[in-house]
């Protein structure tokens, strides 16, 4: 298998679930702009700081790394429409949609599991990809439960169970009431 083909490493690592996160911040004449991301996490507690990667062919990519900030939208579960609209290409992503302008003129999205407000800290230009990262400067916590993201899905844990326990019953195979004797059995 050839790891270094985009696309097949893309699939490989889709296997590892992640949080799926919405990123939002003012562009250029304060015009809102959103991204769905999988690839936020927690960067350092002291600071507080948190980071996530933006794509160098993204079609607003000189926005986000002018931007002074941004604001994270951890999803909630039954939020799987707004990830869907913030994962599309183009468009106005905050047409129809309940949100304001926060404290620091960022678009705050009602209704995520946590918001975190950040202000730029430092980027780091990582293949073709530009790291982002930020100090958290103000906190809103919201419902516990957050949606993940598997397979190229936004998926809850429910979901995450059920689709491991089917693959389970597909790829369990009956074990041998004796086991082979091999030498590593037998040295033991």
């Amino acid at each position: 298998m050839d790891h270094k083909d985009p696309q097949t490493l893309r699939r490989l690592l889709s296997r590892w679930t992640t949080g799926v996160a919405v990123i939002t911040t003012a562009g250029r004449d304060g015009v809102p702009l959103g991204k769905a991301v999988n690839s936020f996490h927690s960067v350092s507690l002291d600071p507080p700081l948190v980071g996530w990667c933006v794509d160098v062919r993204s079609t607003r990519y000189d926005e986000w790394v002018e931007a002074p900030g941004y604001v994270v939208h951890v999803v909630s579960e039954g939020q799987s429409d707004l990830v869907k609209r913030f994962a599309r290409s183009g468009g106005d992503k905050f047409d129809g949609l309940n949100w304001e302008p926060g404290p620091f003129g960022m678009p705050l999205i009602s209704e995520a599991s946590v918001r975190l407000e950040c202000q730029m800290w430092k980027q780091v230009e990582a293949g073709d990809h530009t790291y982002l990262i930020a100090e958290v400067i103000e906190v809103e916590d919201g419902p516990v439960s957050a949606l993940l993201f598997h397979a190229g899905q936004p998926r809850t844990l429910g979901e995450l169970v059920e689709l491991h326990t089917a693959s389970q019953a597909v790829t369990t195979l009956p074990r041998p009431s004796v086991a082979p004797t091999t030498p590593l059995l037998k040295a033991l």
